[in-house]
């Protein structure tokens, strides 16, 4: 069954040229700045930019709070396109996440 009202879809479209949007994806460093909102920060734990690569991020609140979410890379197509998911973790291993998402 595809049943597509249950998919969510944002789209942002920005006005800064294409190397830019795709550093601030590709590299760990600059993702960890903007990935959750201050004053939560992000950790990142595992980024192989690759297809089967490991993708983990682990974000932590003041208040104590934690998100932990591994994942794996499932395409990249270099200033184009990044698609992970929290289903499968690096290695293409199967996952048990608390929420489960696709992302492109």
């Amino acid at each position: 069954m595809n049943d597509q009202s249950l998919d969510l879809e944002i789209s942002r479209f920005l006005n800064v040229p294409r190397a830019r949007v795709w550093r601030a994806w590709a590299d760990p460093a600059i993702l960890k700045e903007w990935w959750c909102p201050r004053p939560w920060k992000t950790e990142i734990r595992a980024f192989d930019l690759f297809p089967g690569g490991a993708f983990h991020t682990f974000m932590s609140g003041p208040d104590g709070g934690e998100s932990d979410n591994p994942g794996c890379f499932l395409d990249i197509a270099p200033q184009e396109r990044i698609v992970f998911t929290s289903m499968l973790l690096g290695g293409w291993r199967p996952a048990s996440p608390w929420l489960a998402f696709t992302a492109s």
